[in-house]
């Protein structure tokens, strides 16, 4: 049998997830990861490192977004439960979440977080907080210097291989790959010349504080998740969209800070050891579909794209992964039949 070989762009959450989940679905692949950007150089350090499914956040269909988050949870929490969730930054935590406005269309909240409980009016206003809505729950927190090493790590232990180079145009791939899968991050626009695309600049802030055990989230940018294993503490989340500069913006920071404080006032007072900003590709909805992209005027090369999940990633990367997965198969199914023709694949008509 032909061993079918997939060229995943983009080493962020979202293209180890798919290469992983590709290496695990198909039987005879032998999968490469191209990138220019690994680990904290890429898009997926700046999002919020926490599994929240709260599907009316993601501008996208909604039957698939549901399947993302219920594969993406069943991710996260085997391996929180499991010996293994230590080494790759997967830990159970509890918090809250507090809304200005109803949530009720997002059930799948409550069926997959664990010990989910609604507050009562009082429960809120004991959290210093005059948000309409909120409910306590355990999730999973993401350690995401820890979390993207450890995907890599597996990647390669199945037989993986990487390398670093910059990917122009998918027709670079044509004649080397069977397949290519793009999971591209800060190029996407540039990459796939979609007007649809555009960056959004996301800041964020870390600070050290003991005492900080439970996530805080809020629906108006206020974002507190402490590391599990240290007393490094993930503060505060603003997404400035149309911004194509990733320079740290000290007036946002300073805002963005002191309205946490205001609000969780332990932290007054924290040592700030890292402040940040970075670029994301975003997009409304997403960009997933199989594309059959014309290379030289006539052959074709199969494309998936999994592009733009927006802010929500550690939610939704995994099960975005396994839907590429699968969009990979069926491809492959498509032209295994033909491979004495495959290259090259001429488009009729």
């Amino acid at each position: 049998m032909t061993t079918l070989s997939v060229a995943v762009i983009g080493a962020g959450v979202v293209g180890l997830s798919s290469a992983i989940n590709i290496q695990k679905l198909i039987p005879r692949v032998m999968v490469t990861i191209i990138a220019d950007s690994f680990g904290r150089d890429t898009s997926s350090p700046v999002d919020p490192g926490i599994f929240l499914p709260i599907p009316s956040k993601m501008i996208m269909d909604q039957v698939l977004v549901r399947e993302w988050l219920i594969d993406s949870w069943k991710h996260h929490f085997e391996k929180a439960n499991s010996s293994e969730g230590k080494l790759s930054g997967q830990t159970f935590m509890y918090g809250h979440c507090l809304w200005s406005t109803p949530y009720t269309t997002d059930y799948i909240l409550q069926t997959l977080v664990l010990d989910y409980k609604n507050l009562s009016k009082e429960e809120i206003l004991q959290l210093g907080s005059n948000h309409g809505f909120g409910a306590r729950f355990k999730t999973v927190v993401v350690n995401r210097e820890t979390y993207l090493p450890a995907l890599m790590k597996e990647f390669r232990m199945l037989g993986g291989k990487v390398v670093f180079d910059t990917v122009y145009s998918v027709q670079e791939l044509y004649g080397k790959y069977d397949i290519v899968v793009n999971c591209t991050g800060n190029r996407a626009r540039k990459f796939l010349h979609d007007s649809h695309l555009y960056p959004v600049k996301c800041h964020a802030i870390q600070v050290m504080h003991e005492w900080t055990k439970e996530f805080l989230i809020t629906d108006d940018n206020i974002s507190v998740i402490p590391d599990a294993e240290t007393n490094v503490v993930d503060v505060g989340f603003y997404a400035e969209p149309h911004e194509y500069t990733a320079d740290v913006d000290q007036e946002i920071i300073e805002l963005m800070y002191n309205k946490i404080k205001s609000f969780v006032p332990h932290l007054v007072g924290a040592e700030v050891i890292r402040k940040w900003a970075a670029k994301k590709p975003h997009r409304e909805p997403p960009l997933v579909e199989i594309e059959m992209a014309r290379c030289y005027g006539g052959p074709v090369l199969p494309v998936v794209h999994i592009v733009a999940l927006g802010t929500c990633t550690y939610s939704l990367a995994w099960g975005a992964g396994c839907h590429a997965a699968h969009l990979v198969q069926d491809t492959g199914r498509m032209i295994k039949p033909f491979a004495y023709v495959w290259r090259p694949f001429m488009m009729l008509g």
